[in-house]
């Protein structure tokens, strides 16, 4: 997961917590830290995480630089993206769609729309 908002952070545990998934998670908090972890799966020819969930306003580089960035790697340009972003602008659907994201959509506004990631996450894995 690459987000800067530590609440969102704490939202999606307690969402994968609650639809009891079994997965690693690893969390980035800009685009560099990300494009580092997959320029290192790159070298090491290590196996791709099976799912990014990818915010789209980050520090340093932003979602769809990181997208760009993935699409263009060898070992990962085929990974399934969920961007879970504040946007609301038809652009940046669009664009991400022109990425091949798997799933696009708003930030939930409620504890209980946040519960729900969980279940998008088992659909996407």
């Amino acid at each position: 997961m690459v987000e800067d908002n530590i609440g969102d952070i704490f939202l999606v545990r307690e969402a994968i917590a609650a639809a009891k998934l079994d997965v690693d998670l690893y969390f980035f908090s800009d685009g560099d830290e990300i494009v580092q972890f997959f320029a290192q799966i790159e070298e090491d020819s290590v196996r791709c995480p099976e799912l990014l969930l990818l915010d789209l306003n980050l520090p340093k580089r932003d979602g769809f630089q990181v997208l760009s960035y993935l699409r263009s790697s060898k070992r990962c340009a085929s990974m399934r993206v969920a961007v879970m972003t504040s946007s609301r602008a038809r652009s940046d659907r669009e664009k991400s769609a022109s990425l091949n994201v798997a799933s696009y959509f708003n930030k939930p506004g409620t504890y209980a729309e946040f519960l729900k990631i969980g279940d998008l996450i088992r659909e996407l894995i």
